[in-house]
């Protein structure tokens, strides 16, 4: 489903016309309803980590040895490895520079990895490696943007799709047409939705790390 389709969908849920474009001389009543469509991608997207989520993140070089990661894009890391080495977190960033004397060589090829701050990675030792960002690999959970044009396709599965479009419908309901116990029984059943699609899409049977 894309963008187009899915405030289609929102508008037809609520007995209103359709239309041809979201982005081409929209109206007043269709830029809210693809406003409403958007905010409820992203609570969506918020609501689980999800598979379609994962992915690779590349990092820049900061003051060694420590590594940036975009601020915004990504959400939560899963693993980090160097030269396809897994490093371990086995440590908050205070206590891995607090012990790192007591660990071995100061210098040398990273074992570990904290975050310092929520777009900074301290990496232990020191890498002695010249652009040791080039080794390094951040695989995790990433945000997904909102879609802009009408064609822009949403993220995940079918199920998941219809998930968005309630919980679009449960936000229409509240704040365009102000039926509060509407809302809120629509958005109880996105909810669940979003739910049964998070049960059914994880490929193993490993506990999530996130529970919500």
């Amino acid at each position: 489903m894309n963008l187009l389709q899915a405030v289609n969908a929102t508008l037809t849920a609520c007995s209103e016309a359709t239309v041809t474009s979201v982005t081409v001389a929209p109206t007043a009543q269709t830029l809210k309803f693809t406003e409403f469509v958007k905010e409820a991608y992203r609570e969506g997207n918020m609501l689980k980590r999800w598979p379609w989520q994962k992915g690779l993140t590349s990092v820049t070089a900061g003051a060694t040895p420590e590594l940036f990661v975009p601020a915004v894009s990504l959400l939560e890391i899963s693993t980090v490895t160097y030269n396809g080495n897994v490093l371990s977190d086995r440590y908050t960033y205070e206590e891995l520079t607090q012990i790192a004397p007591q660990l071995g060589a100061q210098t040398g090829t990273p074992t570990h990895f904290a975050m310092r701050d929520f777009n900074t990675i301290y990496v232990f030792p020191q890498p002695v490696d010249v652009a040791p960002e080039t080794l390094v690999q951040v695989y995790g959970y990433q945000d997904i943007p909102d879609p802009a044009l009408d064609t822009d396709v949403l993220a995940g599965p079918a199920a998941y799709h219809d998930a968005v479009v309630q919980m679009a419908y449960a936000i229409a309901k509240d704040k365009h047409f102000g039926s509060v116990s509407e809302a809120s029984s629509a958005r109880t059943l996105a909810v669940k939705m979003f739910r049964t699609v998070f049960a059914r899409s994880r490929r193993n049977k490993a506990a999530p790390r996130i529970r919500v």
